[in-house]
């Protein structure tokens, strides 16, 4: 469960895209189910991401979702859903870094923004941002460095192709005073998100995939 929460905060945390045509889901009801696999491709986990509220419009308005983490029977690990939401403002999408301290009582969560415009292409490079989390005494600082995007590719879910914006970056966590550092590709679609992340080590070997596997 610690593992799939933090891939959680790594992968989606402070993403942001224009509203005009956002990369995130804003179609109340939708459900979109992502599978954890280990470098063998076996399925280690589920979670889902359900858009249950959109306030105001793609221009300045509120989207209220919750997340579900559960095991690889589809078991919840939370007796309930987390309570998440993203602020559309003047056209841009961003998410509250307060909104996630609801995942557990006594963290506090701090950081940067990371901006998709709608219209990036391959080649275009974005700003270096820091996610800090702290519980009590323990804080972790991880810095994502090096975002690019690298290609423009197909992602296929339940028979629909998605054109997908493809990210990579070099993600360096600091925690109890070691540091581990690692490379992660993001693959992001217009209207849905998050469809697929890998992360590498820092031999470049494959440690974790998500993928989105279905939409309701």
């Amino acid at each position: 469960m610690k593992k799939t929460l933090t891939l959680a905060l790594l992968s989606l945390f402070f993403v942001t895209a224009y509203a005009q045509n956002p990369y995130f889901a804003v179609k109340e009801g939708q459900v979109l189910t992502m599978a954890e696999k280990n470098p063998k491709g076996k399925i280690t986990g589920y979670s889902t991401l359900t858009i249950t509220k959109m306030e105001g419009n793609s221009t300045n308005g509120t989207v209220n979702y919750q997340t579900m983490v559960m095991d690889d029977k589809k078991k919840p690990l939370m007796a309930t859903p987390m309570e998440l939401s993203i602020q559309i403002v003047d056209g841009v999408v961003k998410f509250d870094p307060s909104s996630f301290a609801k995942i557990s009582e006594g963290m506090e969560i701090s950081g940067d923004s990371f901006l998709l415009p709608a219209n990036a292409s391959v080649g275009d490079t974005f700003n270096d941002y820091v996610i800090t989390i702290a519980i009590g005494p323990i804080k972790t600082t991880t810095t994502i460095s090096e975002l690019k995007v690298e290609a423009q590719e197909n992602f296929s879910v339940s028979g629909k192709e998605y054109s997908c914006l493809v990210v990579s970056s070099v993600n360096s966590t600091r925690i109890m005073g070691m540091t581990n550092k690692g490379l992660q590709k993001t693959w992001y679609a217009k209207g849905v998100g998050i469809v697929k992340t890998e992360s590498y080590d820092k031999n470049n070997k494959l440690v974790l995939t998500t993928e989105l596997v279905e939409i309701n």
